[in-house]
């Protein structure tokens, strides 16, 4: 009995053993992948792959194809205000695609004016388009002033600017400019101080217009030396060496000359002067000499005349 029951529990755990072994899954072994259905250009296609071993097979999708567009055609032409459009189509299906034509640029005529330039204003010029109601416009520089010749506002003077003035022909412009100074009117100079040897001197002139002076310094002159000759000395008069002074003002140049005393006369027995000849006085007839001068030289021409007279007494 217990051996009976040992038999029945190895067939409890053989028999789920054996079953397990029979339901073991395979490996698939598929084969190349083949179309189901071809892809177009609007749907997905469709290919499958079979198991060589059982039923089992994969599928997986084929892209959509890429349409087959023919050539650009116009749908609708470009002008100069609108764009255009062109368009293909697919060779396949209903599928189309479309692209803008540029705008064409406009056919604009000549330029021609609408409002003629001035000297004050600008003027206008216009181009139109041939083919819509498109037009450009652009400004006409303005004209240059048609100014005249200058005339005179205000005359210049020597101490005010003067003004000229010129004007536009053709509107109220003007213009105007500067005349210069006019140079002063100046008399001859006079002298105010005089120049002189050592002290510069000065001279002025009065303009006739304004009376505005100028000064002018003078120079002063410098020594003007002349010669000096020399001056011999004689029996009443004093000599003098050579030398120089100028003959402007006087001034000596140094050392200057020297003063010769007179030489006083050289008398002979007569009383006259052996040098300059002049009788100078008469001498006493007794002795010769000149007593004027001499210690009571009175008395002694006394009493020579006397010793005279008793000479010619006794002679007589």
């Amino acid at each position: 009995m217990k051996r009976l029951f040992l038999s029945l529990i190895v067939l409890l755990f053989a028999a789920p053993t054996a079953i397990a072994a029979d339901d073991a899954p395979h490996e698939h072994v598929f084969g190349e992948w083949y179309t189901v259905t071809a892809a177009t250009c609007t749907a997905l296609g469709e290919e499958r792959r079979d198991c060589a071993n059982c039923e089992e097979y994969e599928t997986r999708e084929i892209p959509l194809k890429e349409h087959t567009f023919g050539e650009w055609y116009t749908v609708t032409d470009a002008t100069c205000t609108a764009l255009g459009e062109e368009r293909r189509d697919c060779a396949n299906c209903d599928a189309f695609e479309t692209r803008d034509i540029p705008m064409q640029e406009h056919a604009f005529g000549e330029w021609y004016t609408v409002t003629a330039a001035t000297c004050t204003a600008l003027g206008e010029e216009r181009r139109d388009c041939a083919n819509c109601d498109a037009f450009e416009t652009r400004d006409i520089p303005m004209q240059e002033h048609a100014f005249g010749d200058w005339y005179t506002v205000t005359a210049a003077t020597c101490t005010a600017l003067g003004e000229e003035r010129r004007d536009c022909a053709n509107c109220d412009a003007s213009e105007t400019q500067e005349i210069p100074l006019k140079a002063h009117t100046f008399g001859d100079w006079e002298t105010v101080t005089a120049p002189d040897c050592l002290h510069r001197g000065e001279a002025k002139r009065v303009c006739e217009s304004c009376e505005l002076e100028e000064t002018m310094v003078l120079q002063m002159l410098g020594h003007s030396f002349v010669e000096d000759p020399y001056v011999a000395p004689t029996c009443t008069t004093a000599g003098r060496t050579q030398g120089e002074h100028c003959e402007r003002c006087g001034a000596v140049l140094f050392p200057g000359p020297t003063t010769l005393k007179p030489l006083g006369h050289f008398l002979d027995e007569h009383g006259d002067c052996k040098v300059c000849g002049e009788h100078i006085k008469d001498l006493c007839p007794y002795c010769g000499k000149d007593h004027d001068g001499q210690l009571f030289g009175g008395l002694i021409a006394w009493l020579h005349s006397m010793l005279l007279r008793l000479r010619a007494l006794f002679q007589g």
